[in-house]
């Protein structure tokens, strides 16, 4: 803080602070003709001048420029808080902090984007508080699986059905289905036609890929279509048997992932082994890829493909006497795509994503037609 001097009967006093100013004028040394200026500055003012002192002025004095600014600051400061306070205190906290009342409530029940926010960005925190890895690993997997089932029911099949047989074809192919075609594949059907896709001629793995992988596969996550459609019989919804279908594509995507988890990780484990960290690392980044991939893009694929061959069985067993053909059809159609997908990931994965993106095509396309003929047919019946 600067020191101020002033006259006294001719002579200079001080060196004094602006708190002493008003002692000083009570002990009559300091008068309001009395000159005052402040150390190091060349100009001078009478104390009249000094705001607060004897009177308020409004005239720029030298203690504007130092001192008394910070009490006016400060002033500023204080009345700036005081208005904030008067501010908040008008606030109404029901109406602009916290506006959740019964009414917003019984909307966001009801809100399917809501829902699909909450459950994406919430659930993976939920399955991350399991103690286990290995149900953590389930968990995840069922939850990109119930997902893209979310996805398919609300924005691309919108089937009027129920989530009951849906679910219960994801967990029926997945807990019955998969087990059933391993027990095929250990104890029913030939070492030769099982190591087909593992052929060196490209044209033989191609093949064994589509009747071994494919067909097999097909077949197995065809199954809860068939059950849907003979027992409602007449009274069977097209699009809700395709969506059965493409449940089950779902469930037995997300139960094969565990399977392919688990290699993923003994396969980081081997090049730990064999490489040290060098190895560790690269197997634990394949091993994230690996599940990242199956999780998000081949949960998909494989509702695809059923979706594809639960068309071809619906609209055959609408039609009654081309049960057989459309089937046969169908299983052609959603084995070959099905093959020829796992065949080209180890030959071209931008051909083999290609293959991918054709079948939704053909997909969309089946669903626009069927979608059609149901609105014609419920126009004929009018």
């Amino acid at each position: 803080m600067s020191k101020i001097y002033f006259e006294h009967n001719g002579s200079t006093k001080g060196p004094c602070e602006l708190r002493d100013l008003p002692s000083l004028v009570e002990k009559g040394l300091i008068k309001p003709d009395t000159i005052l200026w402040k150390e190091g500055s060349e100009k001078k003012h009478a104390a009249s001048n000094v705001r607060g002192l004897f009177k308020p002025v409004e005239t720029e004095d030298f203690l504007d420029l130092g001192d008394a600014n910070i009490t006016k600051q400060i002033s500023n400061v204080r009345g700036q808080a005081s208005q904030l306070i008067t501010d908040l205190r008008s606030v109404n906290f029901q109406d602009e902090v916290f506006p959740i009342d019964r009414k917003l409530v019984d909307i966001l029940i009801h809100d399917t984007v809501f829902w699909v926010v909450v459950g994406l960005a919430g659930v993976p925190l939920l399955i991350s508080t399991i103690q286990r890895n290995d149900f953590q690993l389930t968990a995840f997997a069922l939850f990109f699986a119930v997902l893209w089932g979310v996805v398919f029911k609300s924005l691309i099949v919108k089937a009027d059905i129920s989530w009951k047989p849906l679910a219960a074809s994801l967990l029926s192919t997945g807990l019955v289905g998969i087990p059933t075609l391993l027990f095929l594949y250990e104890s029913i059907l030939p070492k030769s036609y099982l190591n087909l896709h593992d052929s060196k001629s490209g044209f033989t793995s191609l093949m064994g890929y589509i009747f071994h992988v494919g067909v097999c596969e097909e077949l197995i996550k065809i199954l809860p279509v068939i059950v849907y459609l003979l027992w409602a019989r007449k009274k069977a919804n097209p699009l809700g048997a395709i969506l059965i279908g493409v449940f089950s594509g779902l469930g037995f995507a997300a139960f094969e992932n565990m399977s392919y988890g688990d290699r993923a990780i003994y396969n980081s484990a081997l090049l730990a082994k064999q490489e040290g960290i060098v190895g560790a690392a690269a197997g634990t980044q394949m091993a994230m890829v690996n599940v990242l991939l199956r999780s998000l893009s081949l949960v998909f694929a494989h509702a695809v493909f059923s979706g594809i061959f639960a068309y071809f069985v619906t609209t055959g067993f609408a039609s009654g006497k081309r049960f057989l053909a459309m089937a046969l059809i169908g299983l052609v159609v959603s084995a070959f795509l099905h093959g020829a997908y796992d065949w080209l990931t180890g030959v071209q994965m931008t051909i083999a994503t290609g293959i991918i993106i054709l079948s939704f095509m053909l997909f969309y396309a089946y669903l626009t037609k069927i979608t059609q003929l149901i609105s014609q047919q419920a126009t004929a019946d009018h």
